[in-house]
């Protein structure tokens, strides 16, 4: 009789397997590392990008404000009583010209003479012998077409000769849904960074500065959706 051999016929050997084994590990370290430094390699124009970013943000000199922040003068001068609408003074029939509306028609941050009511009296004087003009405003900010009619009393006092009603973007709110359009307002402002994130922008320039143009990116499409929201046909503003 013959015994039959532990293990089975065709068996590999102990040695065999360990040995292959440590070579697929092996290979798989290699594989490992070669992907690892792939992802590096595509790491580091991004590493060295931010890297100078940060080192010009630290050290350029401050510059004057962007447009945006410095296009209201911090001193506003306003002409006295008498000075206003020369050229209809002490005249019996001007053209009376009334202009109606918000802070924009007001010319909030403007300078009088700024105004689009004052540049229109003053365009409509450029000539002589003309009948002349006169503009005047009633407006104050926050106004809109339902708080406006308070100013028609003293309107047809006046009895101007023709009236333009100033009309903004956010006329179309309706003042009797405040809570609707406080949580659109809302709605409309990015979200703050999480308290991992606020705590590495607090220490990076360059962070600061990508997250903000991120965050005014989407506070401009916030702004427009409020807005679209606004001019809805569905919405009664």
């Amino acid at each position: 009789m013959h015994r039959r051999q532990r293990g089975g016929a065709g068996r590999e050997p102990g040695g065999a397997i360990e040995e292959r084994a440590t070579k697929g590990a092996e290979q798989m370290r290699r594989t490992a590392t070669r992907w690892l430094a792939r992802i590096l390699l595509m790491l580091l124009p991004l590493v060295l990008l931010m890297g100078g970013l940060e080192l010009a943000l630290r050290t350029a000199p401050p510059g004057r404000p962007g447009r945006a922040a410095d296009d209201r003068p911090d001193i506003v001068y306003y002409p006295g009583e008498g000075r206003i609408s020369p050229w209809s003074r002490g005249h019996a029939d001007p053209l009376r010209i009334a202009v109606v509306g918000d802070s924009v028609t007001y010319g909030t941050g403007c300078q009088f003479y700024d105004t689009y009511s004052q540049r229109l009296e003053a365009l409509l004087n450029l000539n002589e012998g003309q009948r002349p003009a006169e503009v005047r405003v009633w407006a104050k900010g926050g106004d809109n077409p339902d708080t406006e009619a308070r100013y028609l009393p003293a309107i047809e006092e006046w009895r101007p000769d023709m009236l333009i009603l100033g009309i903004c973007l956010n006329d179309a709110e309706n003042a009797h849904k405040k809570a609707q359009l406080m949580r659109w307002r809302m709605e409309m402002l990015p979200a703050p960074p999480p308290a991992w994130m606020a705590a590495v922008l607090r220490h990076s320039r360059a962070g600061s500065f990508i997250y903000q143009k991120l965050a005014a990116r989407r506070a401009r499409r916030g702004y427009l959706a409020y807005y679209r929201r606004l001019y809805d046909r569905e919405y009664s503003g």
